[in-house]
């Protein structure tokens, strides 16, 4: 139940009206005030944004659109959940990024972005249920996804903040009014209308320590002529934050945690502690034969590698002392991505007549993004004995056939630079009108483009990495590539085992082997030597990638209803048909050093090119069965919807809603929906062609302490498994991310994700307590059919938990026959995930002004997630995703997330406090059977709670500018001690610590004059 709503200082807004002075409080507040405001389940971050007034005439009703629907009606409610985010409450939030704005809403805590493991994109995630499921909209109409890697959805750092009037949030059988993609929902930007005059905004920030800076600026004009009949409006958008490194804090570098084997017993198993180093990589920049082929290892010098006390951790080679590298040296990164924006945004219309009101609006942006991340690695690579860098001692302690490996992280080569330029375009023509008070049309077409680059500044290149490490001496003391002697030994060459793609007897590539090849030797046993920079200089190359998705949409309804010959109890029935039509199409194009199943560079892809359309009808009806009809029947109406949509890749689907409103008393409005909501696979998940990939195994099945934590024929096929490649299963105990090759693609062969939603909840408003609203709804989502590419210890679990062996799972992986470490996994998108959620919405609203003019807003709002259960393949599992930090189709999933907002309003002053809470979540790894006993398994089993405290102060000066400063994180919270790039995202909590901002609104109602 919503209406268009107006901020709470008119001139932010210039929405639907000229823009008077700021309305001051009076002594009276409607009583309904709120009746027409978010209702369901507001968003706490919502202030009341309603002007004092008094209370219109009550003798003619305007009909109004109601969000979540294209109706027009008397009645301003909605049977499904709505939450509501308007353009005061985003000042009020300080930040410059929509995307950590909406994300404080409990349906929208597992979306992610802005963190260490963001490339600078940001999307959205309804539900925790994946971004892929959540339909974004602006002004009610699809806009073009550009998204890294095929993934569908909307980059939301290409929608101008300045120009967001609200954010609406509708949950529950949006798929049979917007479509596909709307199985969780609907996020709908809706930007300012009818804007007149001219304004500026800007908000400059960072944080006390440093290194945090961002800032937004935005420029908007607009005016109306022909007496109102027309409007143009125009605005820029420019917006810029810089990259952030690790080491900008000792919270993300220097003071990281790792998760390790307990050095002081048993109990609890693991413990997190900090000062751990990798024996896998010495801080002199190599360890010889990490695998014990030979029983001594040896630092890149020669000297011998002195090892501490192994305590698990990554991979299983963590140490306490020794000669191993620090982990915040390997592991650090980027903690934020840099992000510049610039955005334009043009609206027009005419109202040529009632029945003739044409409008255009177009879009384009230009968002660059980089993102720092780790360093390439070699893993395993071999050395020809001969190798002119080969330490003598080495060469002694190993035996005459022994291989020589070496481990290497390329710390020289500098942090791996990512930087992605993504120009997105929109170009929106409709025409509007209506035939009479009851028939109305609108007629569109949304024409869209995104195109990105993405860059690697320095990706090392395979064939020249081979070479330059073949050195050997050329008979005069001076060392080269033996590729440039003999051309044909680099045939001979082999790469690590992360170059699982890389092949050597097709020749160089890059490069021509021979006497003019360009190859320069390389010592991989040193590091930070200036002797390496110009073979570092011909290894280390610029690659890129483009990508293009263009998105199509013509579509249009017919809207009206029965007053003129038909009526119920309640009302005029109120209808809308429509149709519409959709053509998407994606290609992803690497250049030659990176494409192919020859990828000849660290970071690598391939192509992909796909498209499909589709031809859809739906229908929407508004039924009052009754109004005043005595005791306990104030009102009841019922709502449907239905769409049935053609798929040039699917064939035919159908989706459908039902709703009900009912009003027992004035006051209290029950309401419940129920849906089944279908989702089309994306062109990712049809076309991506089967490629090669590294991978690694986070936790083998078969080890012995998870053989009991499966199925109860686990143990049992583990044992027959490892016995038949001679391995003893009693002691089998594989390292942790040991690398192996695979296979990763999508299925032309995928069909449609189905959703069953339903939704049922209350508002109430007593009367006792004039300005208090409360609602509650439940929401209850299953999702089968759901299309998942299975991580590959899913494979691996699903083999040895069927029944036998003899099973498809156990023909997509392979095993070492020496070792019987997992050495292969096939990964392919699949229609078998299961998705169960369900939870509550809680929300508590209350507004007075006090006997001295001050007027106060109160928002508390809450989310219990109640239960998050995926099954990630094909055996009937499901596996208790609730309270954990991460997800498999999302982000963080804490069970509570609430959120407290208090507005105060005094002559020309206002300020206002924020809260926002996130309830502790299981550590990655704790899952299932495992969450009883968690405490007994590590000394920390949980993320800590995210609490952020936020203020704000505002100033309005002279009738036409506000001053603003706040301070966001009040209390300087960091992230848990765990959680960097050992472990995955940050979460909601930045590395920033407290921060302040600066902003300044400024307004003129009528530059170009009447």
């Amino acid at each position: 139940m919503t209406t268009p709503s107006v901020s709470a200082w008119q001139w932010h807004s210039h929405s639907h009206s000229k823009s008077p002075s700021k309305s001051k409080p009076t002594n009276k507040w409607p009583a309904d005030v709120l009746t027409v405001f978010a209702v369901f389940a507001i968003a706490p971050t919502h202030v009341f944004s309603a002007t004092i007034q008094n209370e219109p005439p009550a003798e003619k009703v305007e009909k109004i659109t109601v969000t979540g629907t294209r109706l027009k009606t008397a009645n301003q409610q909605s049977a499904s959940p709505i939450t509501t985010l308007d353009s005061a409450a985003i000042a009020y939030s300080g930040k410059t990024s929509i995307q950590e704005i909406v994300m404080e809403l409990g349906a929208l805590a597992g979306s992610q972005g802005n963190d260490e493991v963001s490339n600078g994109e940001n999307y959205l995630n309804l539900r925790n249920l994946g971004s892929n499921r959540t339909l974004t909209l602006v002004d009610g109409q699809r806009f073009v996804s550009g998204t890294d890697n095929g993934v569908s959805g909307v980059d939301t750092s290409a929608i101008p903040l300045a120009m967001i009037d609200r954010v609406e949030v509708f949950t529950g059988g949006a798929s049979a009014i917007y479509g596909a993609d709307a199985v969780t929902g609907v996020v709908n930007f809706i930007l300012k209308d009818n804007f007149e005059g001219l304004a500026f905004d800007g908000r400059y920030g960072d944080a006390f320590e440093g290194d945090f800076s961002e800032q937004l600026y935005a420029i908007t004009a607009g005016n109306n002529f022909a007496d109102e009949r027309g409007n143009i409006t125009a605005s820029y958008t420019y917006g810029r934050q810089p990259v952030v490194l690790a080491t900008a804090r000792a919270q993300a570098s220097t003071d990281i945690y790792e998760n390790i084997n307990n050095p002081n017993g048993d109990t609890p198993r693991f413990v997190l502690a900090t000062g751990v180093n990798e024996s896998f990589f010495s801080n002199g920049g190599s360890v010889i034969d990490p695998f014990g082929v030979f029983s001594s290892s040896f630092n890149g010098d020669g000297s011998p590698f002195e090892h501490g006390t192994n305590v698990g951790g990554f991979g299983g080679t963590s140490e306490i002392g020794g000669d191993g590298a620090p982990n915040y040296i390997l592991f650090t990164n980027g903690i934020r991505p840099a992000n510049e924006r610039h955005i334009v945004t043009f609206k027009a219309r005419f109202d040529v007549t009632d029945a003739f009101k044409p409008y255009i609006d177009i879009h384009y942006s230009d968002v660059s993004t980089q993102t720092l991340t780790q360093q390439s690695l070699s893993v395993g690579n071999q050395l020809a004995r001969d190798n002119a860098f080969l330490p003598s001692s080495v060469l002694a302690a190993a035996g005459a056939q022994d291989p020589i490996y070496f481990n290497r992280w390329d710390l020289d080569s500098g942090y791996s630079d990512l930087t992605a330029d993504k120009r997105t375009y929109r170009i929106l023509l409709g025409a509007k009108g209506e035939f009479s008070e009851y028939l109305r049309y609108d007629l569109t077409a949304n024409i869209g483009q995104s195109k990105r680059t993405g860059r690697v500044r320095n990706n090392r290149l395979y064939d020249r990495y081979a070479a330059a490490i073949d050195a050997v001496d050329d008979g005069t003391g001076h060392i080269v590539c033996r590729s440039n002697l003999d051309p044909a030994s680099f045939q001979n060459l082999s790469g690590d085992f992360l170059a699982t793609s890389f092949d050597s007897s097709l020749g160089g590539v890059t490069f021509t082997p021979g006497q003019n090849s360009g190859c320069l030797p390389f010592n991989p046993l040193i590091r930070d030597s200036s002797v390496n920079q110009a073979a570092i200089d011909w290894i280390w190359q610029p690659t890129s990638n483009r990508q293009k998705t263009t998105q199509t949409v013509i579509s249009g309804y017919l809207a009206g209803d029965t007053a003129t010959f038909m009526t119920l109890p309640g009302g005029a029935v109120n209808v809308i048909v429509g149709a519409e039509y959709r053509e998407e199409e994606m290609a992803t194009r690497f250049d030659q050093l990176t494409s192919g199943d020859n990828s000849l560079a660290y970071f690598s892809g391939n192509d992909l090119a796909g498209e499909f359309d589709v031809t859809e009808a739906f229908a929407e009806v508004s039924l009052p069965l009754f109004k005043n009809a005595g005791s306990l029947m104030h009102s009841l109406i019922l709502d449907a919807a239905y769409r049935a949509s053609d798929y040039s890749t699917i064939g035919d689907t159908q989706t459908w809603k039902l709703g009900t409103i009912w009003q027992p008393i004035e006051n209290l409005s029950v309401r419940g929906t129920v849906s089944s909501a279908v989702r089309a696979p994306n062109i990712a998940e049809l076309f991506t062609p089967q490629i090669s990939i590294t991978t690694s195994l986070a936790d083998d099945p078969c080890h012995i302490d998870n053989i009991n934590l499966g199925s109860p024929t686990r143990a049992a096929n583990c044992a027959i498994g490892l016995s038949a490649l001679g391995i003893e299963p009693a002691t089998f105990k594989p390292l942790l991310g040991t690398v192996f090759p695979g296979l990763r693609g999508g299925s032309p062969d995928l069909k449609e994700e189905v959703a069953k939603t339903k939704t049922v909840g209350f508002i109430w408003q007593p009367t006792a307590i004039d300005g208090l609203m409360l609602s509650v709804d439940h929401f209850d989502i299953t999702l089968t059919d759901a299309v998942i590419t299975p991580r590959q210890n899913a494979i691996f679990n699903a083999c040895y938990d069927s029944a036998t062996l003899d099973n498809p799972f156990c023909a997509l992986i392979g095993r070492d026959s020496t070792t019987g470490l997992a050495n292969y996994v096939e990964l392919q998108a699949l229609n078998v995930a299961r998705v169960e959620t369900s939870g509550v919405e809680l929300a508590a609203n209350y507004r007075f002004v006090t006997s001295h003019g001050s007027a106060f807003k109160l928002a508390l709002n809450a989310t219990y997630l109640d239960e998050l259960k995926l099954q990630k393949s094909e055996l009937p599992v499901l596996t208790d995703d609730k309270g954990l930090f991460n997800t498999d189709t999302g982000g963080s999933s804490p069970e509570w997330v609430s959120n407290l907002n208090i507005n105060w309003q005094y002559d020309n002053w206002d300020a206002n406090y924020r809260f926002n809470y996130h309830s502790s979540t299981l550590r990655p790894g704790l899952v299932n059977e495992q969450r009883a006993t968690a405490n007994e398994i590590t000394d920390s089993p949980t993320v800590k709670a995210f609490i952020n405290h936020d203020v704000q102060l505002g100033y309005f000066y002279n009738n036409s500018t506000r001053i603003t400063v706040g301070i966001r994180n009040l209390t300087n919270e960091y992230p848990d001690k765990a959680q960097a790039s050992l472990a995955g995202s940050s979460g909601r909590q930045s590395y920033a610590g407290r921060r302040f901002y600066l902003g300044l609104s400024w307004q003129l109602d009528e530059f170009l004059g009447d």
